[in-house]
């Protein structure tokens, strides 16, 4: 009689324990985050996922990048020519296009791990923070979360480049900095504007979402967690550029 009750009461035990198999795929998950990212973001705290988000925001950002491969290339060889004539250098006779065509190749190349490494500093920090204000999370959890709400801003620079290609623009934006002209690219105004994209807006939501379920902690706290880091990020991006 006292086995049966003990194992009774095992199998309770068993079936009370919380499930840690994610009930979405990782489409689902790509999806769910602009549909019902609640929902997807408490999967990521059942089941965090790194490997397949990883490759794919690495992907599709190098293939969103080579949408402006001509501008890239072109901007890159005037940086050229006025950085050389700068240091009084004689110009080659192709105009630097062919080093120009380089850097743009590395640039849409590296680009996608570039913002994969970007995306773990940040996660890194966030989830530090978090834990001064006693999270309960983990790094893993911040970073997988972070990995598919990074799909928003990668949709919105696809929509972007597409709009541009079809009405021959440079560059397109979903911010104020849509209203400056093409040379202010890269100072410090136009980065500041650009920090008022829609999808970037909607990104940072998301992240307070994620921050504040994953580790458990208030809206006032996730909210100033995620706006100071992004305040400082932008300012490593705008004060060494201040005054060109």
């Amino acid at each position: 009689m006292s086995e049966f009750k003990d194992r009774e009461k095992e199998e309770l035990i068993i079936d009370n324990q919380p499930s840690f198999q994610p009930e979405m795929g990782q489409f689902q998950r790509i999806i769910g985050i602009f549909t019902k990212p609640q929902e997807v973001i408490l999967d990521i705290n059942r089941s965090p996922k790194i490997l397949i988000p990883m490759i794919l925001v690495i992907v599709f950002t190098a293939a969103i990048t080579y949408m402006s491969y001509d501008f890239l290339v072109e901007f890159q060889r005037v940086a050229l020519v006025n950085a050389y004539k700068a240091q009084g250098l004689p110009i080659p006779l192709d105009g630097l296009k062919g080093m120009s065509e380089n850097i743009a190749k590395g640039t849409v190349l590296l680009s996608g791990v570039g913002v994969v490494v970007g995306t773990f500093i940040m996660a890194l920090i966030t989830h530090g923070i978090s834990t001064f204000f006693s999270g309960e999370g983990s790094i893993k959890k911040i970073f997988s979360a972070s990995l598919y709400i990074y799909f928003i801003p990668l949709v919105g620079s696809a929509i972007a480049g597409l709009i541009a290609m079809a009405l021959s623009l440079d560059v397109l934006t979903f911010s104020p900095a849509v209203l400056l002209d093409i040379n202010q690219l890269g100072k410090p105004l136009y980065t500041l504007l650009t920090a008022f994209d829609i999808f970037n807006i909607w990104k940072l939501a998301i992240m307070i979402m994620a921050v504040k379920s994953i580790e458990a902690l208030s809206t006032k706290k996730a909210t100033i967690i995620i706006m100071s880091i992004t305040v400082i990020g932008l300012l490593f991006q705008i004060v060494p550029n201040l005054g060109k």
